[in-house]
């Protein structure tokens, strides 16, 4: 720094006066700006000679010394014990760190350093405390990184701190999700190995927690606020802007830093309210300066164009000229505001400066710096003073905005939207999510999301509003204005007009089987045929959907003053564009198909299940020449959804009826009445609620057989619950990262309409829901830090299994694939969290250490492992219909147990066809590969790993060596019991 080369010469050999040096300060500012990275803010004004030490003594290597313990702390993430990397698991993690953690300008991180400094007033900070504090720094870094990268793929972004963002790059793609949960995992991971032991250690776990939870509402609200649904300015209001700022950036940018400080120092938070508030309403102020610079500072200045106004942000400018303009002035601010227009933006500023709103921003910041002034000083601590005082000076004033905070808007605003193209869905390639098209902020995210292709860039596009159908069934009576509904009737019945009314006379008519797949229920386009009545029908009466508005085929000579609303379609006929609101939705069910009037427009059909096949009957060219379309997005800026009812309330209640104990039921059913109809209940409900009930089971068998108290049924089914909450945070970024479309029987929750990427954000929602559930329920209790643990760690093996599937998957290479492999992955993805994360909330709760019970988490481990090899099998092997679902592990190129056996037996020719058709989206090849298995009998050699495993764990479980208690036993065996010989 400079003030190191050129204050300390001043104190040491001329001994200048504080305020001399503060005018040196002033002046030399300005010149060594553009030199130094880690400069000290020209409005800084000196009180005393130990802040000047502070900033000018052994700091001078700050950011070096800084930078050293990012590279212990990264060694020691890679080299740990309790996780056993592969090599390329290694190489990834590292690459992925190095990528995202360190590449920002570090200013969270350091602020924890300036401020325990501070807070030691001037004492030396020995190399303990440096490291320590570091630590701590580079958690707080930890978690910028981990808002970053979900953040980026929330909005579809193209680069961050200048370089692509990492779900941008070749072999990442969605991948990058997974990545994300892993750096927030690191965080616990490193709070454990340097503070475990320290009386603060759980007041760090819980900021953490709770600071996280703050963010990720605060991006919620701002989402669900903003973005919901049609734009809508009456929703903007002063307490709305100050609610999403204080939680989306006030927390983790100016409250969290401080907070690690404090705790070091050895203060108890709840005694720093104040200061907490101080800091939050830093946080809002530094917002209101970043939302007025974007639409008044100096582009050259500022490093880019502003475009809150044309994102339809939420900002403070617009928020106070709604509440000074007048009636005419705000339908002027309805009319053009969040219009991606230069005019639009440019009536918008016109008013603004009408509304003379940079004389009412100086006037907030004049109040704003005076009110916190007055409040630090009020502060009874000079050391705490010094540091709020050292925060307010780096952002009063500023004149162009610190690099954007995650959730904030994003920095690079060249970020576009790329071509949506129809590929596979899978995580290490491009995504095919929604048929809407990307936009390129997240101003308009709540209705889209995104196919991303790492070669290709994008093209910007504008924002669809979305019109939800309510379909009804499609009868005679109901469908008649749009064709006929064609049901069964009598053998031998004359034909009458029940019967199809066809016109197949200008051409040779086709009829085939069509398989569709992927349709869900939402459309964009809407097409008609002119010269045919087309019959559509669903093979075995499934349930299918169709989007219908009425013929609209014209003669334009017969249109007079209306010209202008007539269009001449590409296959020369003319016709009125369909309305929106004429747009109806049909349910067709059982044995029954349709027929379309000529011109009907229709869009479908579309279906909730995977694929489905319909018979078609139409001219053998309808779809070359006869095939008109209208686009709603261009031409009317709008999609459409169709909204269908669950099923789910019934089959939890069937489930949670079959329980045993009447106490239970009635917890579980008051769960449920607290979820029931709320859009959000399927992400953490699981129809048959196997984790979280084993939870309930193993505590009562560790009860032996003793009455449950309401407490303890109270205590024990929320942890089950956590458990379920996890399985719900892990679900909902899978579908992500696999592009899926359903999950549990129903569109996956990033497919429902009113979500899309959001999903991200609601997977971090459901991870802090653990967290708040486990402090509101157990803090006090003597385990409650051992649960926080306990969560963690299951949470970052399972992280990490799913990386190590991932990145050896990806490549399509079968020589990666190899029994360890496949063990490894399946023990950290599965076991933990499934088998042992149950028995060991159970244990805790029972007052029993976990380290007393290693042996039977090793036997956990291993019935995981087995379960995992059963499904391989069955999803092979098991009769579909018994199954419920078609098998696809060898279409999705699994590293799959039976895969890895035959690679273990087969011979040259054999792994030849391997290679040629493992992985292959193609029936024939699936059947190749179900044929080798069967010549290598690979049912006789599972069936003889089921009865050697069964066994195996059955000796262990028995086994005296184990020294496993009779009450444990009784657990282990109730969980084997459960798996053995099961059919799905």
């Amino acid at each position: 720094m400079y003030l190191q080369q050129k204050g300390r010469l001043l104190l040491t050999n001329y001994k200048c006066s504080l305020s001399l040096l503060n005018q040196i300060h002033s002046y030399l500012f300005p010149i060594y700006e553009k030199e130094e990275k880690h400069c000290i803010p020209k409005s800084q004004k000196f009180s005393s000679f130990s802040e000047i030490n502070f900033f000018c003594g052994k700091m001078s290597d700050l950011k070096s010394r800084f930078l050293g313990v990012y590279k212990v702390l990264k060694s020691e993430l890679l080299n740990d014990p309790d996780f056993e990397f592969t090599d390329d698991g290694r190489q990834w993690v590292e690459r992925m760190l190095d990528y995202n953690v360190p590449g920002g300008k570090l200013n969270r991180g350091l602020s924890v350093i300036d401020s325990y400094s501070l807070l030691k007033e001037g004492k030396e900070l020995t190399s303990e405390e440096i490291f320590q504090t570091s630590s701590l720094g580079w958690c707080i870094e930890w978690l910028q990184a981990y808002f970053l990268v979900l953040d980026d793929i929330m909005d579809g972004s193209h680069t961050r701190r200048g370089q692509k963002c990492w779900f941008r790059l070749p072999k990442v793609g969605m991948i990058a999700a997974n990545d994300g949960i892993l750096l927030r995992n690191h965080i616990p991971r490193i709070l454990k190995k340097h503070f475990r032991g320290k009386p603060y250690y759980v007041d760090l776990l819980e900021l953490f927690n709770e600071v996280e939870f703050q963010t990720a509402s605060g991006q919620m609200i701002d989402l669900i606020t903003t973005h919901f649904g049609e734009k809508d300015l009456s929703k903007y209001s002063l307490p709305i802007h100050r609610r999403i700022v204080q939680y989306k950036t006030a927390y983790y940018s100016f409250y969290l830093p401080v907070a690690c400080a404090l705790l070091m120092a050895g203060e108890n938070l709840d005694n720093h309210v104040n200061v907490k508030n101080i800091l939050l309403e830093m946080g809002i102020y530094f917002q209101v300066q970043d939302d007025y610079l974007d639409c008044f500072a100096d582009p050259e200045v500022l490093g880019k164009i502003g475009t809150d106004i044309q994102d339809f942000k939420c900002s403070w400018l617009v928020v106070k000229a709604l509440e000074h303009c007048n009636d005419e002035q705000k339908k002027l601010l309805h009319e053009n505001y969040g219009k991606d227009d230069p005019a639009c933006v440019a009536k918008v500023k016109a008013l603004y400066n009408d509304l003379k709103l940079e004389d009412v921003y100086l006037e907030y910041e004049k109040s704003t710096y005076e009110k916190l002034i007055n409040s630090i000083e009020a502060q009874p601590s000079k050391a705490v003073q010094a540091v709020l005082k050292s925060f307010l000076a780096k952002i009063y004033k500023r004149q162009k905005p610190h690099r954007r905070l995650a959730g904030s808007p994003v920095a690079d605003k060249s970020s576009s939207s790329v071509p949506v193209k129809s590929l596979k869905q899978s995580p290490h390639q491009s995504i095919h999510y929604f048929p809407l098209p990307i936009l390129p902020t997240r101003r308009r995210l709540i209705h889209r999301s995104f196919s991303v292709s790492m070669e290709s860039s994008g093209v910007s596009m504008t924002s669809p509003s979305v019109v939800k159908l309510k379909p009804i069934e499609a009868t005679a009576e109901t469908f008649k204005e749009f064709g006929q509904v064609i049901e069964a009737s009598p053998d031998g019945e004359e034909f009458g007009p029940r019967d199809a009314q066809l016109d197949l006379s200008n051409g040779i008519p086709r009829f085939y089987i069509m398989q569709l797949k992927d349709r869900s229920l939402k459309f964009s386009k809407i097409t008609h045929h002119a010269n045919v009545t087309q019959c559509l029908g669903s093979i075995g009466g499934n349930v299918w959907y169709l989007g219908v508005a009425k013929p609209s085929i014209v003669d334009p000579t017969d249109i007079k003053g209306a010209v202008d609303i007539v269009v001449q379609s590409h296959c020369g006929h003319f016709y009125v564009p369909p309305a929106v609101d004429e747009v109806q939705a049909f349910r067709i069910s059982g044995p029954k198909f349709i027929k379309l009037s000529h011109g009907t427009w229709h869009a479908g059909p579309l279906f909730t299940d995977d694929k489905m096949d319909f018979y078609n009957l139409e001219l053998n060219n309808t779809n070359v020449v006869d095939h008109t379309t209208h686009d709603f997005i261009k031409k009317n800026g709008v999609a459409v959804y169709l909204e269908y009812e669950k099923k789910t309330y019934a089959k939890l209640i069937n489930s949670i009826e079959a329980q045993p104990s009447k106490a239970l039921q009635a917890i579980l059913k008051s769960a449920l009445a607290k979820i029931y109809k709320r859009q959000k209940c399927w992400t953490t409900i699981y129809l048959e609620l196997n984790r979280g009930l084993s939870a309930i089971d193993s505590y009562s068998l560790l009860k032996e057989g003793k009455q449950l108290t309401s407490e303890e049924i109270i205590q024990i089914s929320s942890l089950g619950w956590c458990i379920e909450w996890l399985q719900g945070y892990f679900l909902v970024h899978d579908d992500i990262m696999d592009g899926s479309s359903k999950r549990r029987g129903q569109p996956c929750w990033f497919r429902l309409s009113e979500v899309g990427m959001i999903a991200v954000n609601d997977g971090i929602l459901l991870r802090n829901h653990i967290a708040v559930i486990l402090k509101q329920h157990f803090r006090g209790k003597p385990y409650y830090v051992d649960l926080l643990e306990l969560f963690n760690e299951v949470e970052y093996q399972t992280a990490s299994g799913q990386m190590i599937d991932l990145i050896t998957t990806q490549e399509k290479d079968l020589s990666k694939y190899s029994l360890p492999i496949h063990r490894r992955i399946v023990q950290y993805k599965t076991a933990y969290y499934s088998f042992y994360l149950p028995v060991a909330c159970a244990l805790l709760m029972a007052g029993e250490n976990l380290d007393n019970h290693a042996n039977a988490k090793d036997i956990l481990i291993k019935m995981g492992i087995y379960f995992q090899v059963q499904d391989d099998y069955l999803d092979c092997f098991a009769d579909p219909q018994v199954l419920g679902k078609n098998g696809t592990d060898i279409k999705d190129f699994k590293c799959s147990w039976l895969v890895v056996k035959a690679l273990e037996h087969c011979n040259e020719e054999q792994r030849k066809l391997l290679d040629e058709n493992y992985g292959k989206d193609d029936e024939a090849c699936v059947t190749k590969i179900k044929a080798l298995y069967k010549d290598l009998k690979l049912e006789d050699v599972y069936q003889e790993y089921e009865n050697n495993t069964y066994e195996e764990l059955k000796n262990s479980i028995e086994d005296q060596e184990t020294k496993l208690s009779k009450v444990m036993q009784a657990v282990l065996k109730s969980f084997l019991a459960k798996i053995y010989k099961r059919k799905k």
